[in-house]
């Protein structure tokens, strides 16, 4: 007599095997029963979440150059109110000096600053636009000895207000300065200094009194 005795519960699902009892376990064979893992999981794996952290952003380093080095920023000119979004060209800032100091130095020095100043501004104006032909020591020389002829400083002194008023009319400016009134002011004790230097600082303020040789952007 067998001891064998039926598990308590409700009889398993399945075939009865011919001439037998039916088992305690489910019939081996047909489609696999799903797992408590996913194929390929690993048993008490943690399990990933999402990261608390926000994506990373690029960042905010110039692109490198040949040999690991950094390419530098492009550098962009002051571009002052009103002026166009497409320059015609640039050109250096000139040097704010003070009208009034400017002929004082002339008259203390008895008139060697004038001739220093008035090829120094020269220059200046070539810089600030290259499209202004001026030789510098030509001038200077049209006042002395070129003031023996009385002619040639009046030429200079009227010329020099014309490339003001150029340099005026680059920046975006109506051209204020007046080379005629120049010449006129050059014989009531050299105050064309005075007034030719008051218009060249229009300029310098129109673009925010930049420091002199900072590149600037011309308009017209």
């Amino acid at each position: 007599m067998s001891n064998y005795q039926t598990p308590p519960g409700p009889p398993p699902q399945g075939p009865v095997p011919p001439g037998g009892q039916p088992g305690p376990y489910a019939p081996q064979g047909g489609a696999p029963q799903p797992g408590p893992y996913s194929p390929g999981a690993v048993p008490n794996a943690p399990t990933q979440s999402a990261s608390p952290y926000p994506p990373q952003q690029p960042a905010p380093y110039p692109p490198q150059q040949a040999g690991g080095l950094p390419a530098p920023y492009p550098q962009q000119a002051p571009v002052p109110p009103g002026m166009p979004g497409q320059p015609v060209g640039f050109g250096q800032a000139m040097p704010t000096r003070g009208p009034g100091a400017t002929w004082g130095l002339g008259l203390i020095t008895l008139g060697i600053y004038f001739l220093v100043w008035w090829a120094k501004i020269q220059r200046e104006l070539n810089q600030f636009d290259p499209r202004i032909r001026v030789n510098p020591a030509a001038s200077v020389l049209a006042i002395f000895p070129g003031a023996y002829l009385l002619i040639p400083p009046f030429m200079t002194a009227y010329n020099t207000g014309k490339r003001i008023a150029a340099a005026q009319r680059a920046a975006g400016l109506p051209p204020t300065c007046s080379p005629a009134l120049g010449a006129v002011l050059y014989i009531l004790l050299a105050t064309h200094v005075i007034y030719y230097q008051g218009e060249i600082n229009k300029i310098n303020q129109h673009y925010q009194s930049p420091p002199a040789g900072t590149q600037l952007p011309l308009a017209v």
